[in-house]
């Protein structure tokens, strides 16, 4: 049976009354408000069973002992104690009951209450494991984890919990001991983090062992935060949640890049036949109506087609992108002389640099070039890239240089204009240099920008040899 309902206990009526609406119509679950241990009483004894979580004020009119606090684990609910009175001894008694967790009265409150409530409900279903060689830290822990709405597992070693996760792969946290028989917890989060990443699964070290440097070790094998033994029930829940909720907040992110790239691709794709029209029209006017429109309208039409084959490079780049952040760049390598390909790019780059009064000058040793294994389309997309980039900011008279040099990593390809460079402090580089940046990773080489206000820019990726 889903529980559903909040109870709220709470003697003040406009308190009381201000959670009932945030709960109701923040995250739509109905709340009761008792004002009185003896109203409270009267529900829990006829709603017990359909109570998600009972919010519980110490001080009642005819309760002035925290008696309320009995009554409802008497009643097996989940609790949160709201409260103005946070002394130690208070905190104490209280989280010796299983009571979940404490939230302060004022301005905050509301707000808090809410976001407590959020996180209880998106840890229905979700599945931590308890890894313990011992039976009663097994028990304590997945006794307080089971309060917050989790489904726990456990196992008593490293090669248990192994098989566990075998057969529950979407579990979202493991807690793990250190000192186990066959196999301790160390080896366990090295198992672990060989097949989980740290969005997929978050894990929890814990131990007795006085040793400053096991957190450490911890964390470099793969754990995401560390509980020294013997550690408060409350701080177990709160490391717990800082956790799971970075989880949630990392696969949100996910969910939301995946639906911009899905976005874009579909938006590029709708928006190429249309451009590809103006352009295709444009062009028949230019050639249809040539003898009969003056020389401003011929421009104007030059315009619209210039315009529109921009256009249609900025889309195939936003469906390049898509395709990349999608995991879609599937690359067709094959065996070519590195510096064929270069001279291929530049032929297409000659004309333009003529018109602009440039000149390119090449720096490629074509004899001794080696091999390289690539994508030749994705290759020469990337000298495109540079190469255009370079020329599009280089004054009239100035040089563009193409060298070719070879590294220890493999070959080098630069480009350096006399442009004016990247101002500084800018990150700004366009659409065309992160597909290049994606398209030199995934061949195993990298990119990047040399800058020089005085004597321009120079762009180079390097790429393996074969």
């Amino acid at each position: 049976m889903r529980k559903t309902t909040v109870l709220i206990v709470e003697d003040s009526v406009s308190i009381g009354q201000q959670l009932k609406v945030e709960i109701e119509e923040t995250l739509g679950i109905s709340a009761l408000v008792a004002e009185s241990y003896k109203a409270a009483e009267k529900i829990m004894e006829e709603r017990s069973e359909d109570i998600f979580l009972a919010i519980l004020d110490l001080l009642l009119p005819d309760a002035l002992e925290n008696e309320i606090v009995d009554l409802a684990m008497s009643y097996d609910l989940p609790s949160v104690i709201f409260t103005s009175n946070l002394d130690d001894l208070v905190r104490s008694k209280a989280f010796s009951k299983n009571i979940l967790d404490f939230v302060v009265k004022d301005r905050h409150a509301i707000s808090n209450i809410a976001s407590l409530l959020k996180w209880l409900q998106s840890n229905v279903g979700k599945k931590i494991l308890v890894v313990d060689d011992s039976k009663s830290v097994r028990t304590m822990v997945s006794s307080r984890l089971a309060s917050s709405k989790l489904e726990v597992l456990s196992a008593c070693n490293g090669l248990e919990a192994l098989q566990i996760v075998e057969d529950n792969p979407d579990l979202s946290m493991v807690i793990t001991d250190y000192e186990m028989p066959e196999m301790d917890g160390l080896e366990l989060v090295k198992r672990l983090r060989m097949r989980f990443s740290r969005e997929e699964l978050a894990i929890i070290g814990m131990s007795h062992v006085e040793n400053k440097a096991l957190t450490s070790k911890f964390l470099k094998s793969g754990a995401s935060d560390f509980l020294s033994k013997p550690f408060e029930a409350e701080e177990l829940i709160t490391r717990v949640r800082i956790n799971l909720e970075s989880l949630d907040h990392v696969q949100k992110l996910k969910g939301l890049s995946e639906f911009k790239s899905t976005f874009l691709g579909m938006m590029a794709h709708d928006l190429k036949t249309p451009i590809g029209g103006i352009s295709a029209i444009s062009t028949l006017l230019r050639r249809e109506l040539n003898s009969d429109l003056n020389g401003e309208h011929l421009e104007m039409l030059d315009v619209i087609y210039k315009e529109s084959k921009d256009m249609n490079m900025l889309v195939g780049d936003l469906l390049d992108i898509s395709a990349i952040e999608q995991g879609k760049l599937n690359l067709v390598k094959a065996e070519y002389k590195i510096s064929e390909l270069i001279l291929r790019s530049l032929s297409l780059h000659r004309f333009s640099a003529r018109d602009k009064g440039i000149e390119l000058e090449t720096r490629l040793d074509i004899d001794n070039a080696p091999s390289i294994k690539v994508d030749a389309q994705r290759f020469l997309q990337v000298v495109n890239n540079l190469v255009a980039n370079a020329l599009e900011y280089s004054p009239s008279g100035s040089t563009v240089v193409i060298k070719l040099i070879s590294s220890s990593d493999g070959l080098v390809v630069s480009v350096k204009d006399q442009g004016p460079g990247l101002p500084e402090g800018t990150h700004k580089t366009g659409l065309g240099l992160t597909i290049s940046k994606k398209i030199v990773e995934a061949h195993g080489g990298d990119i990047w920008l040399e800058n020089n206000k005085c004597e321009g820019l120079t762009s180079s990726f390097s790429v393996p040899v074969v």
